[in-house]
């Protein structure tokens, strides 16, 4: 009876040892799973500072302002038709005087007629740039001596094709000449030469650098 007894105590006492190392593991198992989960809600809040941190500094940086925009015109003309004149009015003259076009000012009408070589008929005219922009001369030109090419000529002094007129600059004395020449085969027009439509034209482009 002693030694059933003193075996039960035995038994119940190795028991609750043994339930008491199993709860003490069981504990130390659940702190780590707290800590773990601790630590990992940590580093969720510190993600999520460093990117509320990140937005803050963008929205920081996000430099705003207004700019204005300043309106640019394209002006270049001709302007003051003058100086016309002939080198004998019995051989060769204006019979229309220059004028500035009145749809187009980069281009002037005349007319003219030629009575013998060696003479010719000339007039002068300003180009002036009053816009914003720098002008490059595209192209000069005389046209209406179709037909009579062999025997008229003209030429444009003072600009040629290239030159830059800046923004506010004027060239003067831009001069227009129409010549009654003689022809390389030494023939000659058997009446006087009447060119009614004639148009001295410069055309521009903008100048980039």
């Amino acid at each position: 009876m002693f030694f059933k007894k003193l075996w039960y105590n035995f038994y119940s006492y190795d028991r609750r040892e043994g339930s008491s190392i199993v709860m003490r593991g069981e504990n130390k198992m659940e702190q780590s799973r707290k800590i773990q989960v601790v630590a990992i809600l940590a580093l969720m809040i510190a993600t999520m500072s460093l990117l509320v941190g990140f937005s803050t500094l963008n929205a920081q940086l996000d430099i705003k302002g207004t700019a204005t925009v300043k309106k640019v015109e394209w002006k270049i003309e001709f302007s003051n038709v003058n100086s016309i004149s002939s080198s004998n009015e019995a051989y060769a003259s204006f019979t229309t005087p220059p004028a500035i076009n009145q749809s187009n000012s980069n281009l002037i009408n005349f007319a003219a007629t030629m009575a013998q070589p060696g003479h010719n008929v000339s007039f002068k005219v300003d180009i002036v740039n009053s816009g914003d922009i720098d002008a490059k001369v595209s192209e000069v030109d005389v046209s209406g001596i179709t037909g009579y090419e062999k025997y008229v000529s003209w030429t444009i002094t003072g600009v040629k094709e290239g030159d830059v007129i800046g923004a506010g600059e004027t060239i003067e004395d831009v001069t227009v000449t129409l010549s009654y020449t003689f022809a390389e085969d030494d023939t000659l027009v058997a009446e006087d030469i009447n060119l009614s439509n004639l148009a001295a034209r410069i055309n521009f482009t903008q100048a980039f650098e």
